[in-house]
């Protein structure tokens, strides 16, 4: 969890002002407990949808929830 909140953090430069406010109200949802995060699969989904549309830079956010999304099978 830490992992993927320090790639939203390095991916802030490339995102647009709504796409940053997204992410800063997305970030306190981000909680290392697993019912809380399975409850909060819209939470997943709207970083799913936002790390893809700044290209390249957005590659390792991806992979991260890819790993986040694997573990909470």
């Amino acid at each position: 969890m830490r992992d993927l909140t320090c790639l939203l953090n390095d991916l802030r430069p490339e995102l647009t002002s709504g796409q940053a406010q997204a992410v800063d109200n997305l970030l306190p949802a981000l909680t290392p407990d697993r019912a809380d995060l399975r409850e909060g699969g819209m939470i997943l989904a709207s970083v799913s949808q936002i790390a893809p549309t700044v290209g390249e830079a957005g590659r390792p956010v991806m992979e991260g929830l890819a790993r986040l999304l694997a573990l909470l099978g």
